[in-house]
């Protein structure tokens, strides 16, 4: 166990860790309404974000660690830039108490906050309105939380009820009971589908959010929860003094490792998982400690009183989709990544200011496996959301991949679909709907220039036109006895051929150019014209 004590200069009502723990940051919200922003277990403060004379009584970090937003006791929500340690924007008109929650949406540019008037907003911090508004609280609001694939939100209120809201069609998608306190933490596995609740109550519950079912509930302690954490197949509660963390194989009190801790009324949670730890910020009037606890310490171990039965072992087999989320020009597919150098938490952390680290050859190295590391997760996250999708809704796969390659977020994730493509079980999930997205996907392959990019796109333009030969030609008789009939009558048979061969005939133009190529790539690229099809010869 390691800690750091910091000294504010004043007293402090929030904090909050930043996404990254490649380059994990601590922000604290001030009674003067400002933010102090600081490298995790570092003492040089890297901002000061100023605010209004109000407390600060909330706040959250975007994923790229490059804005943080904060709401007052008086109800405001401000936004400011780190970097520059200005404010962006102001949302004064919005909530007309205490805000007690905040959070970043992983996606977009969109911010959620409670309150204690009873409302969670949604903003968009393009603009200075709110974009979605629900008051269907009875009681104060106390928590949110935003799930990882974007499309829900979720909010605790002070009577212990959970709420969580879609996004898309702007209405509550369910409501949860199970505790007799006010909600203090909620959090979404990045991964599963569960959520874990905090309460005053003293105790925590498990849900499994496909049939929104409460899986599990611990027994009530003497103090409150003041945070919940999950991660892998691991859920962490910690409350005065202790840290426990229950194992999904079985879902127990009985089971559960209680770790002596040093904190007395935690401010935020984390964990790493390169050094399986738990990372911990706690404050007390003007001063912070933050800590590392190890969570394979045996010496830590303590033993607690036992009278649950336990849950069987928890099945893990969903994995959030990134799906659609409301926007300012109706509802669409959300851009996956749509900031091109945001890193998925990389789980390691500097212990030095940022000044040493930049003159350091052995950080830098360390940075660069770190840099490798988040593209690898990145990548993986990718091809999760990519599957789901798939044996779901091909299009949306598809729509998924081709705002990908839109937004050049990652070239290899084509690359490995365009590979998996090649089996059989994924070329029978296409059809002449679909077709049109794919060839817009092999477009994209062709023009990348990478080599393996290139060789999986022609095997797979040359199976889909073996494929769809007969279908095609099929196409175009019917279309050309329309024609003969009556030309001037529209037909979408006719419109939807003369799309359908336009895009297979750019795409056959794409892989024409590549004739001359040397290699495998080359070699396949003349089998493929050899056994083009009439309407799509090239000269």
């Amino acid at each position: 166990m390691s800690t750091s004590v910091l000294q504010l200069p004043c007293q402090v009502y929030c904090s909050r860790f930043s996404p990254n723990r490649a380059q994990q940051l601590v922000g604290f919200g001030g009674k003067d309404g400002a933010v102090y922003v600081y490298p995790f277990e570092d003492y040089s403060r890297a901002a000061r974000l100023e605010g209004d004379a109000s407390p600060l009584t909330a706040l959250a970090f975007d994923p790229q660690q490059h804005r943080v937003v904060g709401g007052s006791d008086s109800g405001g929500v401000r936004l400011w830039d780190v970097t520059t340690e200005q404010s962006v924007r102001s949302f004064d008109a919005g909530h007309k108490s205490t805000v007690t929650g905040a959070d970043y949406h992983r996606y977009t540019d969109f911010i959620a906050t409670c309150s204690r008037d009873k409302s969670l907003r949604i903003w968009d911090t393009r603009k200075k309105t709110c974009l979605q508004s629900y008051k269907g609280a009875s009681a104060p609001l106390c928590a949110t939380q935003f799930s990882p694939n974007g499309r829900w939100a979720a909010s605790g209120c002070a009577k212990g009820v959970i709420r969580l809201y879609d996004l898309v069609s702007g209405k509550q998608l369910n409501e949860f009971r199970a505790h007799e306190g006010a909600i203090t933490s909620i959090h979404f596995h990045p991964e599963q589908y569960y959520m874990a609740v905090g309460s005053s109550d003293g105790s925590v519950s498990l849900w499994e959010l496909e049939k929104f079912t409460k899986v599990f509930q611990s027994n009530p302690l003497d103090t409150p929860v003041d945070a919940v954490h999950l991660y892998g197949k691991k859920l962490l509660l910690a409350a005065y003094h202790v840290l426990r963390v229950y194992d999904f194989t079985m879902m127990s009190d009985n089971t559960a490792i209680a770790i002596e801790s040093p904190w007395n009324i935690i401010g935020d949670l984390t964990y790493s998982s390169l050094s399986d730890e738990a990372w911990f910020v706690e404050f007390s009037s003007g001063a912070a400690t933050m800590g590392r606890l190890s969570l394979g310490c045996g010496k830590d171990v303590i033993s607690h009183p036992v009278t649950s039965m336990g849950t069987p072992s928890l099945k893990f087999s969903s994995v959030w989709k990134v799906e659609k989320t409301p926007g300012s020009a109706g509802n669409t597919i959300l851009k996956p990544q749509q900031q091109q150098n945001q890193q998925v938490c990389a789980d390691t952390a500097p212990t030095r200011s940022p000044e040493f680290l930049a003159n350091s050859p052995v950080e830098d190295l360390l940075g660069s496996s770190a840099s490798m590391l988040s593209v690898l997760r990145r990548r993986l996250t990718h091809i999760r959301v990519i599957r789901s999708l798939w044996a779901r809704d091909s299009p949306q796969a598809l729509e998924y991949l081709r705002r990908l390659c839109v937004d050049k977020s990652d070239c290899g994730v084509l690359t490995d679909f365009l590979m998996a493509m090649q089996h059989m079980r994924m070329k029978e999930r296409i059809n002449i709907s679909t077709l049109p997205d794919l060839l817009d996907l092999l477009a994209c392959a062709l023009n990348s220039g990478h080599e393996s990019s290139l060789l999986a796109a022609v095997k797979v333009f040359r199976s889909m036109t073996n494929k769809f030969r007969v279908k095609m030609d099929e196409a175009r008789r019917f279309a050309t006895s329309l024609r003969t009939v009556d030309a001037g009558v529209p037909e979408p048979m006719m419109q939807r051929y003369d799309e359908l061969s336009a895009k297979f005939k750019s795409v056959a133009i794409l892989v024409y150019n590549l004739h001359e190529r040397k290699g495998p790539v080359g070699e396949e690229v003349r089998e493929a014209l050899h056994e083009l099809p009439n309407f799509l010869q090239v000269e």
